[in-house]
Formats: structure tokens, C-alpha cells, sequence
């Protein structure tokens, strides 16, 4: 319960915090949310030198059965809410589970370069191996 109640407040806090930046404009169509990849450290040296927050979200899955409705509901939030993703711009964000997921290809252009990246299907991060007993997000 604890682990859903500080992720509710960061994921309220970045909504309301987005809801004002935006206040008066016309919000863009599409966002999705981009997790950092990378250490612990990493994140807090991205978001010290960018002087924007960190914030890290850790999603604790039980072991065996359906997940619980929480998790899923939470999941869904996180990958479809536009504000949200768009307040996260604002922010270094970090994402950690205890559980892996199934892995899917995407294909990616980066500046012109086409190429096929493996990620997370639930979380869309680099991969998806449990990061709750190691320093990476």
C-alpha cells in the first residue's frame, strides 16, 4: 500500500505540476512517457545537471498469480497519460521492477538511422530485467 501511495503522489504532483506549465496552451496530441535508463547515479547526476527533479517510481510485483489491480491499473495510467508524460519532459523519471516482462521489437529512427530495439512491453524501457536487488533503473 505504501509503494502505491508514493507513487500516487509523484504521479499527482507531476499531473498538477504539467496541468499548470500548460496552463493556456493548447496541449500537443501525443506524449509518452521515456524512463532513464541507466544507474541510480546516473539519473541523479542527469537530474543535478539539468536542475529538474527525479523522480523514481518502483513497482513491487508479487510473486506467481494475477497481478494485483492496483499494479494494473497503475501501469495503465503510466503508459497512456498524456500530461503526465508531458510533465515528465520536465524531469529526470526513473522506473524499476522486481519482475521481468515479455521483451518486443521496435523499430526505431534515430535521425535517419533505422534499426530494431528490444524493450520492456509493460514499461517501454531497454530491456526488461528486475532491477529491485541492483543499482539500475
Amino acid at each position: 500500500m505504501r509503494r502505491l501511495v508514493c507513487c500516487s503522489i509523484a504521479f499527482t504532483t507531476l499531473s498538477l505540476w504539467s496541468g499548470l506549465a500548460t496552463q493556456g496552451r493548447k496541449p500537443q496530441a501525443s506524449a509518452t512517457l521515456a524512463p532513464f535508463i541507466g544507474t541510480y547515479e546516473d539519473a541523479q547526476q542527469r537530474a543535478w545537471d539539468r536542475n529538474v527533479p527525479l523522480v523514481l517510481i518502483a513497482i513491487a510485483e508479487a510473486d506467481g498469480g494475477a497481478v494485483d489491480e492496483d499494479i494494473a491499473k497503475f501501469r495503465s495510467e503510466l503508459s497512456s497519460n498524456v500530461e503526465f508524460a508531458k510533465a515528465a519532459e520536465h524531469a529526470v523519471v526513473g522506473l524499476a521492477a522486481n519482475k521481468p516482462h515479455a521483451v518486443i521489437a521496435v523499430d526505431v529512427d534515430d535521425h535517419g538511422v533505422k534499426s530494431s530495439k528490444s524493450l520492456c512491453s509493460l514499461y517501454r524501457t531497454d530491456g526488461c530485467t528486475p532491477t529491485a536487488s541492483k543499482a539500475r533503473l
